[in-house]
């Protein structure tokens, strides 16, 4: 629809379009629902691969480098970063939450990030994809610096800069 509503065919104002118009849709409530099924994942990434794939110059690229062309993310990367970005407020008290309700954390300075989260237990295996447990491996793995951020301007600044996915990899092998 946003291809067939605007007449400049420029890609960079088409994406903001679909920025704008679609994927605060398909972003309603990540810290809520995150899906984990890779059909589910692939469904809601498959949106936004169609769009890239339709602006001028792009149909021939892969996704990924259509990404880099955009200046954009995927869905599933930017989830995480939600995710992380609340872990942040929740642990900092930004929120009123309390983290000790969601968290068990460990504030031990040796081999981690000084700031160490717990899985709790699952009794079914959907428990591993609830809120609390969904990011904690990757929590775990960003760097001290990135953790004892002031201000959570200076988190997303820091997270922005990592490579995430190279951490979010990692994590999915370790867990």
């Amino acid at each position: 629809m946003i291809l067939k509503s605007f007449q400049s065919r420029d890609r960079v104002l088409l994406f903001r379009a679909f920025i704008v118009y679609v994927r605060p849709i398909l972003e309603y409530c990540t810290y809520i629902w995150s899906p984990y099924r890779l059909s589910d994942i692939r469904k809601i990434e498959s949106v936004q691969r169609l769009f890239t794939k339709r602006l001028i110059g792009l149909k021939h690229l892969a996704y990924p480098e259509r990404l880099k062309r955009l200046n954009a993310e995927s869905l599933e990367m930017r989830r995480t970063k939600y995710d992380l970005y609340m872990y942040f407020k929740i642990l900092h008290g930004l929120v009123h939450i309390d983290s000790e309700t969601l968290f068990q954390i460990r504030d031990i300075r040796t081999r981690n990030n000084g700031l160490t989260l717990f899985k709790s237990k699952f009794r079914c295996n959907i428990e591993r994809y609830l809120f609390r447990n969904r990011c904690v491996n990757i929590w775990n793995l960003l760097p001290q610096n990135v953790v004892a951020s002031n201000d959570l301007s200076i988190f997303k600044r820091h997270i922005n800069t990592l490579n995430l996915e190279s951490i979010v990899l990692k994590a999915s092998i370790t867990s």
